[in-house]
């Protein structure tokens, strides 16, 4: 008896794992979620909904597994995601795969779609007609899935089949040809998704909007890494500046805040106050604290005072800081606050009296680096003997 291409069912919260033909499966919850509710058409009945169901969960990955077999033939190992949008097949092309390996992984799919609708409709036609009732829908329901949406799956748009074939075929280099690819297909997913709503079909038409904004966030994806790489020049030249205290660098700390993201903002803006607080006494510091966006550590406002008051103010906050939140930034903010007020050799205590689970190397060496800035190396090396290890 020969082995079952089935094994090993999981299932979980998630949704359900299983190999089938030797492919990892995973069904994601939502797939189900979402077909079902497809099935949900005016008129529809609970067996109705059932065969909708069970006829695409089988249709999707029956067009998966011809993805799957055909990257199998290039010695790949493929794994089949059923989820919310449809089906995914990942498999790692190898370094000797042409252009028309990765068309013909890309046509596998629809290939064998086209193949059950086709032997679907040969069916029909040898028993005569559709047949009635729960049959004549199952017999639809087959067709549209695998013929209808299966020649909709061949329009050039990336990310469908169609799309992927559309980039191979293309001239230029890989990059080059996947960018004109998603121009391509954002005219023509663009096209599809007016027409799918002009005649109903709203579904469809997500899906072709959903494609189209993929390809506008891969288009945009290269000018934004160059952008942000230009943008870490600017702000190496900004902090210098700052150091230099230079009153024009707070506004284009200001402007180039506005480029960054909510999480960069407030490591940007703690970088900026401390390199403007620790150049010495400006109005810089204190406008960069105030007026950039982001969230900073409670200590640096106490940093900004030491800075303006020569260490005569401040201090005293800091060593309260820290002593609750002993982390490396308050390290560095204490041990130059001491420096300002002719206390650095004050820090290796304050170091000593933190408990050792959080007196972190990288805490440690925060201080010492500010005590080898400040031109104090016995200090420093103090600082370094208290590290753990």
């Amino acid at each position: 008896m020969s082995e079952s291409p089935f094994r090993g069912l999981q299932v979980g919260s998630g949704g359900v794992r299983f190999t089938l033909f030797g492919f990892p499966v995973r069904v994601q919850t939502s797939f189900f979620v979402v077909v079902v509710i497809l099935g949900l058409f005016p008129g529809a009945t609970a067996a109705t909904v059932a065969i909708w169901t069970g006829v695409a969960a089988a249709s999707i990955l029956w067009h998966e597994l011809g993805h799957a077999f055909a990257a199998r033939r290039l010695g790949s190992s493929p794994t089949i995601d059923l989820y919310s949008f449809g089906g995914l097949t990942h498999w790692q092309p190898s370094r000797q795969a042409t252009r028309w390996h990765l068309i013909s992984v890309a046509l596998a799919g629809p290939v064998a779609g086209l193949l059950l609708g086709g032997a679907m409709a040969a069916l029909v036609g040898i028993a005569g007609g559709f047949g009635s009732g729960n049959v004549r829908f199952f017999v639809i329901v087959v067709l549209w899935i695998n013929v209808g949406w299966g020649l909709v799956n061949l329009l050039p748009v990336l990310p469908l089949d169609g799309g992927h074939v559309l980039a191979e075929l293309l001239p230029g280099e890989r990059e080059q040809r996947w960018r004109r690819a998603a121009y391509i297909s954002i005219v023509t997913g663009g096209i599809a998704a007016v027409v799918l709503i002009s005649i109903g079909y709203f579904f469809a038409a997500l899906v072709f909007g959903w494609a189209v904004m993929t390809n506008v966030a891969a288009i945009r994806a290269p000018a934004k890494a160059a952008r942000m790489q230009e943008l870490g020049s600017e702000i190496a030249e900004i902090f210098d500046r700052l150091r230099r205290q230079d009153p024009s660098a707070v506004d284009d700390a200001k402007r180039v805040s506005g480029e960054l993201s909510g999480p960069q903002q407030a490591s940007y803006k703690v970088a900026a106050v401390e390199a403007a607080a620790m150049a010495g006494p400006s109005p810089a510091a204190r406008r960069l604290l105030e007026e950039l966006p982001g969230t900073v550590p409670p200590g640096m406002y106490a940093l900004v005072v030491v800075s303006e008051t020569y260490g005569e103010r401040g201090v005293e906050d800091l060593i309260e800081i820290f002593g609750r939140n002993p982390d490396r930034w308050h390290a560095r903010w204490l041990t130059f606050a001491l420096h300002e007020a002719g206390r650095l050799p004050e820090i290796v205590q304050y170091m000593h009296h933190v408990p050792a689970p959080s007196r972190e190397g990288a805490t440690v060496e925060a201080a010492a680096g500010i005590a080898d800035w400040v031109g104090n190396a016995g200090v420093a090396s103090e600082l370094r003997s208290l590290a753990p290890g």
